[in-house]
């Protein structure tokens, strides 16, 4: 009788048992249907990505977006921010009526149509965009305190001017779009990376970073940008050129690692013709002298640099059918070494039998060593694996 009821019960618990197993069972495979469920709605959710629904739905708020066009970027909420709403067509005063304006102050210069004007760091940190029109043509300036970079551009293409504002972060700087057709656009490159634009570029022009005591000895008759109620102590004012450190959006926006053969925040001059590409340490420039000769995309250049200075600039030595070679002189002024004269560092002969003539301006931007190759990512390092040798020209060798 024990052993009928001992029985009984182990068959009662094996059943049990089975019932369990076959439970937990049933339980696991809903759950992995619903995983593969909500997984297959993810990719096809993702497949689908609009970046234009995303940014009609999610206007109001930050957020980073999954476009493959502009991957990791951060699109800030669709009000201007104070330090967003770009500078239109500013209020400009002669430099001997500029008290707004000090010595120490870096500017961004622009010499355009045989005319200087200026804008002031600490009044474009809190608008970052300027879109301007200069004597009938129409000019867009961008600045990025975070990457020490500053660009100018003629923002007309097809015929139309295209003005602009910063909406996010991309690849470790800002984000720009144009009201005409919301693309967006990277300030750096000067390319319209999504939207109705997609793949268009903007003619760069020349534009030069230096403090405005700099500027003026360069320019002694030039304008400077003011503006009513602007103040010393707004967005920006912790960063100067080169400052050490990248803000953790900036970072996380980037699309590949740092390259290693510079510190991120180096300063550069980054030079670019047809597709190639190289940047010029300023520390390195520094040893070499006020000018180095150089050839880049099959075309002869020579970047002239104030020693010390954020001041750099490209040019073609071509004038005039001949390709010229400089150097520094004994006195430490720049000169070509066949008529002997010496320039300035706008490119200009100041005397000599070419005193007045130009050389042409090839656009460059001085910025940081991340930003640059981030854009560029096999851009040459000028001086990497070579020696520099100062371009000191004797007196016997300028009339070689």
């Amino acid at each position: 009788m024990e052993r009928q009821r001992m029985m009984s019960l182990r068959h009662r618990f094996t059943t049990e048992s089975g019932r369990v197993r076959s439970m937990v069972v049933l339980i696991a495979a809903s759950a992995l249907i619903v995983l593969v469920a909500a997984l297959m709605f993810l990719n096809l959710r993702d497949s689908n990505y609009s970046l234009d629904e995303d940014l009609t739905r999610n206007g109001l708020r930050d957020r980073y977006v999954k476009s493959p066009d502009i991957p990791n970027a951060l699109l800030l909420k669709r009000e201007d921010r104070p330090s967003h709403r770009p500078l239109n067509d500013a209020e400009w005063r002669a430099a001997d009526h500029a008290n707004h304006v000090k010595p120490e102050d870096f500017v961004l210069g622009l010499y355009l149509k045989n005319k200087a004007r200026a804008l002031p760091w600490w009044i474009m940190s809190h608008h970052h965009v300027a879109n301007l029109v200069l004597d009938g043509q129409p000019v867009l300036v961008v600045i990025c305190e975070i990457c020490s970079s500053g660009t100018a551009y003629n923002p007309v293409l097809e015929g139309r001017r295209h003005t602009f504002r910063v909406v996010g972060i991309y690849n470790g700087s800002h984000l720009i779009s144009d009201y005409e057709t919301g693309s967006f656009w990277s300030p750096f490159s000067g390319e319209a990376l999504h939207g109705p634009l997609k793949g268009s570029r903007m003619e760069r022009l020349p534009l030069q970073q230096c403090t405005w005591a700099e500027w003026l000895a360069l320019h002694p008759v030039s304008l400077v940008a003011y503006r009513e109620g602007e103040s010393r102590g707004g967005h920006g004012r912790n960063f100067k050129p080169g400052r050490w450190g990248l803000p953790g959006p900036f970072k996380e926006s980037l699309r590949r690692s740092f390259d290693p053969r510079l510190p991120p925040n180096e300063l550069v001059l980054g030079v670019e013709i047809n597709g190639q590409s190289r940047a010029y340490p300023l520390a390195t420039l520094d040893k070499t002298g006020p000018a180095v000769n150089d050839t880049l995309g099959d075309q002869e250049i020579v970047v002239l640099h104030w020693p010390e200075t954020l001041l750099a600039m490209a040019f073609s030595r071509r004038l005039g059918g001949e390709v010229l070679v400089f150097g520094e002189g004994e006195d430490g002024r720049i000169v070509d070494r066949k008529y002997q004269g010496h320039w300035n560092y706008a490119g200009e002969a100041i005397d000599g039998p070419l005193a007045g003539q130009r050389l042409s301006v090839i656009p460059a931007q001085v910025e940081e060593w991340y930003i640059w190759v981030a854009n560029r990512p096999a851009t040459e390092v000028f001086g990497a694996g070579r020696l520099n040798i100062r371009s000191r020209a004797s007196s016997s060798e300028l009339t070689k």
